[in-house]
């Protein structure tokens, strides 16, 4: 009995062509997609060398000139992590020294299960280290974090300040702090309410709920801050500079050093706003 296969005879020509084609597309596709990681990893990785750069040359400027601390911002690339080694407990590249690296290519949830290894092996294939000072990392300055053993960079660019004290500091300076902090804020829902602060802003803005939205504003103010609140004040202003509601005073001493991140927005009555948040550290 002859198969049903056999019964068609060979295959059209046109269909053969097509399906070259396709594997044809197919293989295009996968070198592709080959030459084009092959090139993000490799400007990545100049990225991160630049980077490196950066803040060593600043920390040798700060030692040149005697000075206490310095600022420097990283531009890129994101999601790659700063970690300084020890002398004789970092990756190869550090020869035994003091180093600091940008590296790639370790997940957050790692943290929990052999994090440090799989850290420095990720420096020592997906990574760049310059010998520089022992230096430690502070997750914050002010806002009581404590010392890390690296930063991810998770938003760029990033302001750091780099400090001499009795070891050497590297951390994300107030302004990266406070912005987190304005937008943590303005995503947040007062209890038993739901409604997020940037959407109680808008309808106060828009002369909505009137005194309800300011006393669902200044509740959720006092709830998100708690007793960071001496510390901080709220601004709403037109884009002219017109105030149109200051939420606290914020300043707890005359020395307080001000921080200031200001967010622009436009609402539906098409006019532009400035929500200001001011922190005294």
């Amino acid at each position: 009995m002859k198969s049903k296969r056999a019964d068609m005879g060979p295959l059209p020509t046109e269909t053969v062509k097509i399906l070259i084609a396709v594997l044809a597309i197919g293989v295009l596709a996968i070198l592709a997609y080959q030459l084009y990681s092959i090139f993000t990893t490799q400007s990545d990785y100049e990225k991160a060398k630049a980077s490196l750069n950066n803040i060593v040359e600043t920390i040798d400027y700060i030692q040149k000139n005697n000075l206490l601390k310095g600022e420097v911002v990283v531009l890129n690339p994101k999601e790659w992590t700063i970690v300084p080694y020890s002398a004789g407990n970092g990756p190869s590249s550090c020869l035994g020294k003091d180093c600091l690296c940008i590296c790639s290519g370790v997940m957050i949830e790692s943290q929990f299960s052999g994090y440090a290894d799989r850290l420095k092996n990720s420096c020592e294939t997906q990574g760049i280290c310059k010998e520089t000072v022992s230096l430690k990392v502070v997750q914050s300055n002010n806002f009581g974090f404590n010392l890390g053993i690296d930063f991810k960079l998770n938003n760029v660019p990033m302001e750091f300040t780099i400090v001499k004290e009795d070891i050497w500091k590297i951390y994300p300076s107030d302004t990266y702090f406070v912005k987190q902090k304005l937008e943590s804020f303005l995503n947040y829902i007062p209890k038993d309410k739901n409604m997020d602060i940037y959407n109680l802003i808008q309808k106060y803005v828009l002369g909505l709920q009137g005194d309800e939205s300011l006393n669902l504003l200044e509740q959720g103010f006092n709830e998100f801050f708690g007793a960071e609140a001496k510390q901080v004040s709220l601004e709403i202003k037109t884009s002219g500079g017109l105030r149109i509601k200051k939420i606290n005073n914020g300043k707890s001493s005359e020395k307080a050093e001000l921080s200031q991140q200001i967010i622009d927005v436009k609402f539906e009555n098409d006019k532009q706003y400035e929500i200001i948040l001011n922190y005294y550290s």
